[in-house]
């Protein structure tokens, strides 16, 4: 289905803008269409005056990648209704402006929550956001990504194109691989409208056992509660102390605990609910934008094998010797995911801490992005670093997709 075009101004916003050579003078307006059908028209009018669009929804990630070449910032806020909730399917369908944090609200009356806990979360990160940054916290050991829990979106593509992939039954696979090749896309591809998620209960009891041990034994130790048939939901470590999270009723969890202590020493401990609060704050905020008081800090994330986290750990706390920042890292033992925190008020060292980083990664065959830097690295940082072998697809996806480079131009640069 095809939307009708629009011409400016846009109608819903007629102060916006009142034609493109206003824009191209300097002016860099925010278009906040309230349907799908004016998403739509946006995008027409956009791709016909040649305006490359920026899609956000809280702006919670937009220092992720490459800096994006764009005229006009399309807000997908207003878009923020529950479409469609089934508690006894436990699926619901939502527009992709949701905030995450008011999703959980809503199922948590139904004893059901999304099980993604990125850290951008509380600080407003919507469905669509989170959704195409593939953006994950710890809980990625046992429910996997965003398009993972995916199975079903709404999509509008760079000609104005109205389409929809998978459905709201979790068995329906019809169009599935469309609504998970977004997750990742950082707003590249097309734009997503509205996201159908599956469900998980809320745990009727949590708990955190701690251990102070370096990155090689966390690994092990993982490892072996892994082995055990434990089931913990998450097992990090940061700067010195592994911690895993177990789930379940209250004597389950309670035995799973105690059974993870025996295996793994006696010094391992289980920490109070305010303790693990704690633990689990000082977690998210490596990976939390912005300065520590004067000191600007900048973000990377590596992926890479579950067996090469050791190292690449460690390789962060050699290269912040050797460039002098202060390096803070949280990794994923289990899922190969690890985020370094870099401060410095030099913003060569930054550079240069980032540079020697990403040879570490692409060295252990990983990928690494960047998510977030002071303005004063633009020009000395690299976004993506060597392109992977599979560029040439990734490229022929984009030119099939949006080929006249609508959305997030710049956000892959020079990959596409």
């Amino acid at each position: 289905m095809r939307s009708r075009a629009c011409t400016s101004p846009i109608p819903w916003r007629p102060a916006v803008i009142s034609n493109a050579s206003d824009i191209r003078s300097g002016t860099r307006p925010e278009w906040e269409p309230d349907s799908v059908n004016e998403v739509a028209e946006c995008v027409l009018a956009a791709a016909r005056d040649d305006l490359p669009l920026n899609i956000t929804g809280a702006g919670t990630a937009q220092s992720w990648g490459g800096d994006v070449e764009a005229s006009v910032s399309l807000a997908m806020k207003k878009l923020n209704s529950v479409l469609r909730y089934e508690p006894a399917d436990m699926t619901i369908q939502v527009g992709a402006g949701m905030a995450v944090a008011d999703l959980q609200s809503v199922v948590a009356e139904y004893g059901q929550r999304l099980a993604i806990d990125a850290a951008r979360i509380d600080r407003g990160a919507t469905v669509g956001g989170v959704v195409a940054t593939a953006d994950q916290g710890p809980a990625q050991l046992a429910f996997g990504g965003p398009r993972d829990l995916m199975i079903g979106a709404g999509l509008i593509f760079a000609d104005g194109s109205i389409a929809r992939s998978g459905g709201h039954v979790i068995k329906n696979v019809a169009g599935y691989d469309l609504a998970r090749m977004m997750s990742g896309s950082l707003g590249s591809l097309a734009i997503l409208t509205d996201v159908t998620f599956r469900l998980h209960p809320v745990a009727t009891a949590t708990g955190t056992l701690s251990r102070e041990v370096g990155i090689d034994q966390a690994a092990a130790d993982a490892q072996a509660i892994g082995d055990a048939g434990l089931e913990p939901v998450a097992a990090e470590w940061i700067s010195g102390q592994l911690l895993v999270r177990f789930e379940g009723t209250q004597t389950g969890c309670q035995e799973r605990l105690q059974a993870a202590a025996r295996l793994i020493g006696a010094d391992a401990v289980t920490l109070a609910a305010d303790d693990a609060a704690c633990v689990w704050k000082r977690h998210r905020d490596v990976s939390r934008p912005g300065a520590n008081g004067n000191v600007p800090a900048t973000i990377v994330r590596g992926l890479v094998r579950p067996s090469d986290v050791s190292a690449l750990s460690k390789a962060a706390d050699r290269i912040g010797r050797e460039t002098e920042a202060i390096v803070t890292v949280a990794a994923g033992v289990s899922t190969g995911r690890v985020d370094m925190r870099i401060e410095s008020t030099s913003a060569l060292a930054h550079a240069r801490t980032v540079a020697k980083w990403r040879q570490e990664v692409e060295t252990l065959g990983g990928a690494m992005v960047l998510r977030d830097r002071p303005r004063t690295l633009t020009g000395l940082v690299d976004a993506w670093g060597t392109p992977p072998s599979a560029v040439e697809v990734l490229r022929a996806i984009k030119s099939a997709y949006d080929p006249g480079d609508v959305f997030g131009r710049g956000r892959f640069y020079p990959w596409f």
